[in-house]
């Protein structure tokens, strides 16, 4: 099974993509939000501060992968540095 990623993956290039800085502030205010009271109890208990995590976003069945900008932008803004090892984007036509 193959994701298929909307044009501009990562970036405010096409329609339909959040601008940049918008995306930004509504991912700084929902991170507030939830961490008004502090860091999350339970994982700063379980988690090594120096533990190094390897993650997958897969769908469940063919289509198109839609928010790969804002899950970008959640990560630039929690991790900072990270490395995409594997990034699949969809033909033109939008067909395999």
């Amino acid at each position: 099974m193959t994701a298929r990623l909307a044009a501009g993956v990562g970036g405010a290039t096409d329609i339909g993509v959040p601008d940049p800085d918008d995306l930004l502030r509504v991912v700084r205010t929902a991170l507030a939000e939830d961490l008004r009271y502090g860091p999350d109890a339970t994982t700063a208990a379980t988690v090594p501060a120096e533990a190094v995590a390897t993650a997958a976003f897969t769908p469940r069945a063919a289509g198109v992968l839609a928010g790969v900008p804002a899950a970008r932008a959640v990560l630039d803004e929690v991790i900072g540095e990270y490395e995409v090892l594997a990034a699949a984007c969809s033909p033109p036509s939008g067909r395999p």
